[in-house]
């Protein structure tokens, strides 16, 4: 991951979203950090989400954790989402339309869509999403992706519209 990070600093920036993916403790976080430090010293406004359940971003920068967005500079900013954040984002996001659907053919309250968030692959899906709308309205230059078990299985062709920053994959 060391030398995955520092290659990272040299990287032409035309990418639009960094994944930092891996097994735990290898510095995905650290390297998250640092390459999002390094490309809002030269300006880009920068988003980093983490969405590892003890989460670490706040400790590097030394911010108090809030669980919403927060400024850490003028353009750099982290979001550090726990399940739990993820989960009512979704059911904001896509219960309703999701609960039409199936009330549609099987009698439920809408308290069913609490069950239904901790149905398998529903953050995944809520993530990719959360992280598409990022990347194709421009709020930010950049998206920095720290902890991300959820992508480990995705590969940059499932990011059809967006261009993702690959460093080559040769340790």
């Amino acid at each position: 991951m060391v030398k995955y990070c520092s290659a990272m600093l040299n990287l032409e920036r035309d990418e639009s979203l960094y994944v930092f993916a891996g097994k735990g403790g290898v510095g995905k976080t650290t390297c998250a950090a640092t390459t999002a430090l390094h490309l809002a010293g030269k300006g880009d406004r920068i988003l980093i989400i983490s969405t590892d359940p003890s989460p670490s971003l706040s400790d590097i920068f030394e911010i108090k954790q809030n669980g919403k967005r927060q400024k850490v500079l003028d353009n750099l900013y982290i979001e550090e989402l726990r399940l739990d954040d993820i989960k009512e984002k979704w059911k904001t996001k896509f219960g309703p339309e999701v609960f039409e659907v199936v009330s549609a053919y099987i009698p439920v309250e809408p308290e069913f869509m609490d069950y239904f968030a901790d149905a398998p692959g529903i953050g995944d899906e809520f993530m990719l999403d959360y992280i598409r709308e990022l990347v194709e309205n421009r709020l930010l230059d950049l998206a920095g992706v720290a902890d991300a078990p959820f992508l480990n299985q995705y590969t940059t062709e499932n990011f059809s519209n967006s261009k993702i920053g690959k460093v080559k994959d040769d340790y």
